[in-house]
């Protein structure tokens, strides 16, 4: 558990400038300032990071499993990416709503199912969306 709280820690951005922000200027003046590069690189992370709970906590692996599942398989990095894509776009359109409640939950279960979707695929070696 540590070892997954310290990784996803580490590939937050928003985070991680937010700290920097508040403890060095006392306000959130970097974040505002970098939002606009930090966002495509945030959502590549959140992509290439997307499976690893599921790696450490249910095979005790780390990221190397993570990244494997991701790219591997064409429909699983597809289905993970949309995902990734739709939570955001959601986080903009709904930021204080009350649906804005439910989209990190939703987001997890479609990840978690993006996980067993790419395991299934990883055992049938014949499946069409595997990366040549």
């Amino acid at each position: 558990m540590l070892r997954l709280a310290l990784l996803s820690s580490a590939v937050n951005l928003y985070g991680l400038t937010w700290v920097a922000s508040t403890l060095f200027w006392g306000d959130d003046s970097l974040v505002r300032s970098l939002s606009l590069p930090l966002f495509p690189v945030s959502l590549f992370l959140a992509a290439a990071f997307a499976l690893l709970p599921m790696a450490v906590l249910l095979e005790g692996r780390g990221f190397g499993r993570a990244w494997h599942l991701l790219r591997d398989d064409r429909r699983s990095a597809l289905r993970i990416v949309l995902v990734i894509l739709g939570q955001a776009v959601l986080s903009v359109v709904l930021p204080n709503s009350m649906l804005s409640l439910l989209i990190d939950p939703a987001a997890a279960v479609l990840l978690f199912a993006s996980y067993r979707l790419s395991l299934d695929e990883e055992k049938s070696p014949s499946s069409p969306g595997k990366a040549s």
